[in-house]
């Protein structure tokens, strides 16, 4: 499904200076009549977060609602929304990550130094959620053990970044 938004020709940017992650997001029709956006519905923000939003809400009376005849089903239906919303938010990770390569271009810096952030902020956000969800299920130890242990994790994937930042201060320390 996709939305149109009407523009004058006016409106319309010129088609040589749109950037890349932009054309990723949305489709623009250019001619001599007026142009056209035609916006996927899951690139529209404010509807996307509005639906984020109701869904968590919905899931959160329902699963208060089950909560005395099938505590079971209220775990398997919150995470089964937490991957839906999941789902609905690629989309938007996206030009994200077309910024970052176009900054890798433009300063000059490898991939060793952006590839431990995505994963870093990656294992951070996934952690997060699935302590979370340890929680809704009452299992506190076992939440507290995987934010530690993912703690672990990113600090071990950071560690090339922080080698190439020793070996920096080296450097300009003349050791």
């Amino acid at each position: 499904m996709t939305k149109k938004f009407l523009a004058t020709s006016a409106e319309l940017p010129d088609e040589a200076s749109v950037p890349d992650w932009w054309r990723s997001m949305v489709t623009v029709q250019w001619g001599p009549e007026a142009g056209h956006f035609v916006c996927p519905v899951a690139v529209a923000r404010d509807e996307i977060t509005g639906e984020l939003i109701a869904a968590a809400l919905l899931c959160s009376v329902i699963c208060l609602l089950l909560k005395k005849q099938a505590p079971e089903l209220t775990l398997c239906l919150c995470v089964l929304v937490c991957a839906l919303c999941f789902l609905t938010s690629f989309p938007f990770f996206s030009p994200i990550l077309a910024f970052f390569h176009r900054l890798q271009e433009l300063t000059g810096l490898s991939g060793a130094v952006f590839a431990p952030l995505f994963k870093t902020a990656a294992i951070g956000l996934l952690a997060q959620m699935a302590a979370t969800i340890c929680r809704d299920s009452g299992q506190q130890a076992l939440a507290q053990a995987v934010e530690i242990c993912c703690g672990f994790i990113s600090f071990y994937l950071a560690l090339p970044l922080l080698e190439m930042v020793l070996s920096l201060l080296q450097t300009m320390i003349g050791g």
